[in-house]
């Protein structure tokens, strides 16, 4: 399930990138999980996949508030 949307399917995004932390790349506490490859883009990657958001975890964290609202 998605964190953000709470929907599904989903895509397992890496908090650390793979290429930053090649270590971490198996560990299950450095994935979060985004909805479709559209969020996942958006979200995890600021719209280009060559980028990488530092504080996704923090902006599904505030989404999920907002969406309470």
């Amino acid at each position: 399930m998605c964190e953000l949307t709470g929907m599904m399917p989903v895509e397992v995004h890496h908090i650390e990138p793979i290429e930053a932390a090649p270590e971490k790349a198996a560990d299950p506490t450095n994935f979060i999980s985004l909805g479709a490859r559209k969020i996942h883009l958006v979200v995890g990657h600021a719209g280009n996949w060559k980028w990488h958001v530092e504080n996704v975890r923090e902006i599904c964290g505030m989404a999920k508030i907002s969406k309470r609202v």
